[in-house]
């Protein structure tokens, strides 16, 4: 482990070139502030506002170039895997985006982790969890809706004046990819869902209206062989509709063998008893 003074120095000097790539500069008197405990970053809102802005918007052309807060082999080494390999289907506009975050990411993690109490770091740790869920969303408190995400990105990139080509960004970025996929594959889903359940709904209506049918027919017509006719095909249709009908939608979602069994279980039931219920309400 390194010493925490060297944790400090080293986040000192992200700040100082984050402010002075966004045209900015900072004092002696803005590094003494900088050092101090968070209690005191009331009594320097103000400054520490104008600070904190120049490095937000700084971020976004360091992205453009790639430029690392820290060395790259501390990212691969704190995440088994270097940006690259983690990114395969990235292009190199979102690459050099990654590499700066990523590099931002370590350097408040082990801030966190060694030496937080100072402004310095509380600023740090606000510009990463300004961008991280925006753009490199993971678990946390902050989540913003994939179709939220693009519109974000675009705007704060297009405001930072960064030189980075946004159609480009966006035709290789890994995460909205994946996040199209996701969207396409949901609502796909939700689709074929409706379909299904349509499906079974309508099935369960024409099982209902053939219950209905033989119902009557049995219950008024006098008795004769066509009565034993009429209750096998009565059995037959609501057979082929409610049972057939209802596996063969079934086993599209879940396994044929449970499918069929599910579709016996409901076949019977519909037959037993609405049924049962007509011909007790026809005085049958």
């Amino acid at each position: 482990m390194k010493p925490v003074n060297d944790y400090r120095e080293e986040a000192m000097s992200a700040i100082v070139a984050l402010v002075m790539l966004g045209d900015g500069s900072l004092t002696d008197d803005d590094l003494n502030i900088l050092s101090r405990n968070p209690e005191e970053a009331k009594k320097y809102s103000e400054r520490l506002s104008e600070i904190y802005n120049v490095m937000f918007r700084s971020f976004f052309h360091f992205a453009a170039e790639g430029l690392g807060l820290i060395p790259e082999n501390r990212v691969t080494k704190k995440y088994g895997r270097s940006i690259t390999d983690n990114y395969p289907e990235a292009n190199e506009v979102f690459l050099r985006f990654a590499q700066t975050y990523w590099s931002l990411r370590v350097l408040t993690y082990d801030l966190i982790k060694y030496d937080m109490e100072w402004i310095g770091a509380h600023l740090l740790a606000k510009l990463e969890q300004d961008i991280g869920p925006v753009f490199f969303p993971f678990p946390g408190k902050v989540k913003i809706a994939p179709p939220m995400r693009e519109k974000t990105q675009r705007e704060l990139i297009k405001e930072s004046g960064a030189k980075i080509d946004i159609e480009e960004f966006m035709r290789g970025n890994p995460i909205l990819i994946r996040d199209n996929n996701n969207l396409r594959e949901e609502r796909s889903g939700q689709i074929y869902g409706g379909i299904i359940s349509r499906a079974l709904w309508g099935l369960l209506f024409v099982g209902v209206l053939i219950i209905v049918i033989w119902s009557l027919l049995t219950r008024f017509l006098p008795m004769g062989w066509w009565i034993t006719l009429i209750n096998i095909l009565g059995f037959l249709g609501t057979g082929l509709v409610i049972g057939m009908g209802t596996w063969q939608t079934l086993k599209m979602v879940i396994p044929s063998g449970y499918a069929l069994l599910i579709s016996i279980i409901i076949w019977l039931m519909m037959v037993v008893g609405p049924r049962t219920v007509i011909l007790g309400l026809l005085g049958g």
